[in-house]
């Protein structure tokens, strides 16, 4: 009875384990390489980067997250790394996700999430090893909400506002600069009660850091510390 106790117990914590993972596609094409990592879990103000490199035929690929403000809801996202001219080989890759005290976490970690063998067969070009990567919005958010919520921030070319409204309402949304001058500004009619999400440009903020303030008719007020940065 003991026994099948602790196998219970092992077999449970293999499962969290087994669904904290997320899903990881590998397409190879040539010497190209299309990786798809699917369902990571974070926070809704993740704003990931990525660094890529080759030692002794391992594939180093490190996702990190440089966002200086954190949420408290948590989301999923997916992110795609396109690979490119990769030299004529063997490989092993290795996906980790790191979370580093300069953005804000507690203490650096370093979390291995994928490992594969594969094989470069083709070496068209000795040019530099490339990469282009792209971050999802997010997806499967719960809805635990305290305020306004703006992301990714830093910010980019896109952002999305969460709000939550006490019941139907108007709201007014603009961002300031440093010097109180309004730069972007949303207004929005009759929105339902419960969590509200918009997603809006800011192609035309220059880098610096803003503030972001949300009224509401029925008397909601919030505001949050931007940072835009190219």
């Amino acid at each position: 009875m003991v026994k099948l106790f602790y196998i219970i117990i092992l077999f449970n914590l293999f499962s969290l384990y087994l669904f904290a993972q997320p899903q990881v596609n590998l397409t190879i094409d040539d010497n190209w390489l299309n990786i798809k990592v699917l369902g990571l879990e974070t926070h809704c103000f993740a704003n990931y980067k990525v660094d890529i490199s080759i030692q002794n035929n391992n594939l180093l690929v490190f996702l990190k997250d440089t966002s200086l403000q954190k949420c408290k809801s948590n989301c999923n996202i997916d992110l795609e790394i396109n690979i490119n001219q990769i030299p004529q080989g063997n490989y092993n890759i290795q996906i980790y996700n790191e979370e580093l005290q300069q953005y804000g976490y507690n203490k650096d970690t370093r979390k291995l999430i994928y490992k594969k063998d594969f094989k470069v067969t083709e070496n068209f070009s000795r040019s530099p090893l490339s990469f282009d990567f792209k971050q999802s919005y997010c997806t499967n958010t719960n809805e635990v909400l305290n305020g306004l919520e703006i992301y990714p921030n830093p910010i980019s070319s896109k952002l999305t506002i969460r709000f939550e409204l006490k019941s139907r309402s108007d709201i007014n949304f603009k961002i300031l600069n440093f010097l109180g001058k309004e730069v972007l500004s949303l207004e929005r009619k009759n929105l339902s009660a419960g969590i509200n999400t918009i997603t809006l440009d800011a192609d035309n903020l220059q880098p610096g850091m803003y503030i972001a303030k949300l009224n509401t008719s029925n008397g909601q007020s919030f505001s949050v510390k931007l940072l835009w940065s190219k």
